[in-house]
């Protein structure tokens, strides 16, 4: 079971500012904004992510995912 945790303070982190959400995956899924403003479009971002991780394994996802981020 994956666990959704609202308005973490992780995102006051230098480099992920940017974001409004975080999956780590298997575990969690991080979100900016409490439970009432998160958009349905992000939670639907973040449950194809942990699709993924399930679908491809852990280790290929964030290699995959980390490399992507590298290119831009």
């Amino acid at each position: 079971m994956v666990r959704e945790i609202y308005g973490h303070p992780a995102f006051r982190l230098p480099f992920l500012r940017r974001f409004s959400a975080l999956t780590l995956a298997p575990f969690w899924i991080l979100y900016r904004h409490g439970a009432d403003e998160v958009n349905p479009v992000t939670r639907r971002h973040e449950a194809e992510h942990l699709a993924q991780a399930r679908r491809v394994g852990l280790l290929s996802f964030y290699g995959t995912y980390l490399w992507d981020w590298i290119r831009g």
